[in-house]
């Protein structure tokens, strides 16, 4: 075990270290940007084939040449599969954690996207937990078995409300009386 001194030394290289990276990212936009974006700290490449004769449809070395759908899509695709692999799913295994959430979902995808991630998950057999306002509900509403509806009081605590599907679709009208309110 190092002595009080050899600690303190690696404790200022280590403050040394980190110091010089937040210089680097306050004085350098462009290279913040780079290190910062999640999309290029790994390299792949998809290939997509017919289903009818597994003759190649289109190779991806990443998402930067395809439009906003098509890139969402493969991202979808890549990272529900990736998931579905690490939890062992392909492989049959029944007993793995299966569970994604995902907060702020569909603000900034498409409709169609959306319901494209909902059915990927489904048929992956993937737990999506799902954060949303009501205003986009009805994306998530075939998929969902049970819903969580969180009701902010003015001036109160929030009150969660746990309902199966049903009792969720007969109160939806209810709570979204509740949510007009809150917004005026």
């Amino acid at each position: 075990m190092a002595n009080k001194e050899e600690r303190n030394e690696i404790l200022a290289g280590s403050f040394d270290r980190i110091k010089s990276i937040i210089e680097q990212l306050n004085e350098e936009e462009g290279w913040r940007k780079e290190v910062s974006d999640v999309r290029n700290w790994f390299d792949f490449s998809a290939k997509e084939f017919y289903r009818e004769d597994q003759k190649l449809y289109k190779t991806h070395e990443n998402t930067a040449t395809n439009s906003g759908g098509e890139a969402a899509r493969l991202t979808y695709t890549i990272l529900c599969s990736t998931i579905a692999y690490q939890f062992g799913i392909t492989q049959g295994n029944r007993k793995s954690l299966r569970f994604i959430a995902v907060d702020e979902a569909f603000s900034k995808t498409d409709q169609e996207m959306s319901k494209y991630l909902m059915v990927l998950c489904n048929e992956l057999g993937l737990q999506l937990m799902v954060v949303t306002p009501l205003t986009n509900i009805h994306i998530a509403e075939p998929f969902i078995a049970y819903c969580h509806y969180v009701e902010k009081k003015s001036g109160e605590k929030s009150v969660l409300h746990n309902l199966p599907k049903e009792k969720f679709m007969e109160k939806k009208k209810e709570f979204e009386a509740l949510a007009q309110l809150e917004e005026a």
